[in-house]
């Protein structure tokens, strides 16, 4: 894994949850979401890497996956909290 792979993730998460933050009519804050993407992060990450072994710790397809499952967890968490 290189550093820029890490670096580019980390930096699509925090732009999901910059994002997930200002679409949704609540204002939790920005700490509210980087936990959830970051979950979502490093299960797409386990799932590419361990579990369905399509992508490579040295490739980037590992960050496609780990983008994908943080945007599938962000929407999830946004289906499921309470709306009060």
């Amino acid at each position: 894994m290189s550093n820029t792979h890490l670096i580019i993730a980390l930096v699509g998460v925090l732009a999901l949850a910059f994002s997930f933050e200002r679409l949704t009519g609540r204002r939790q804050g920005l700490i509210a979401w980087l936990p959830v993407t970051l979950t979502g992060a490093v299960i797409g990450w386990f799932l590419s890497t361990r579990v369905f072994q399509t992508a490579l710790v040295q490739d980037f397809d590992w960050v496609l996956w780990a983008w994908g499952a943080a945007l599938v967890v962000a929407l999830l968490y946004t289906a499921m909290r309470s709306k009060r």
